[in-house]
């Protein structure tokens, strides 16, 4: 495992300039490592969308999912959430094999909300 303080350093290194972004994907890799214990912890940034997201898998075996994280400040448009859904799912990391998009809204006092998206007509 990668010590803690480097993946932040990391996170800052993909090329994001938005310092509340990047401490919103560091809270939430930590949420999902730690405390979901999620598998195939992964990291991106896309330069299109300016924004970081990360990939996670439930179980070793399962698809994975796009987790999209967003300070609480900060907020998401609707605009922003179909775009996620439409453009991040066919991308999805490393395998294009990403099949739902999770928002965690991470709030400064550390705690992480989770809002699975579906696609509902």
């Amino acid at each position: 495992h990668t010590p803690l303080f480097k993946i932040l350093k990391e996170i800052r290194q993909l090329g994001c300039e938005n310092e509340a972004q990047c401490s919103a994907a560091y809270r939430l890799y930590i949420h999902l490592c730690e405390e979901r214990h999620l598998w195939d912890v992964q990291y991106y940034y896309s330069q299109q969308h300016n924004q970081i997201y990360l990939t996670a898998r439930r179980q070793q075996d399962s698809p994975p999912e796009i987790y999209i994280p967003v300070p609480t400040f900060e907020g998401v448009s609707m605009t922003d959430i179909d775009r996620y859904q439409t453009e991040l799912t066919t991308s999805g990391g490393s395998d294009g094999s990403a099949t739902s998009v999770i928002i965690a809204f991470c709030d400064p006092s550390s705690s992480v909300l989770l809002y699975k998206l579906t696609n509902t007509v």
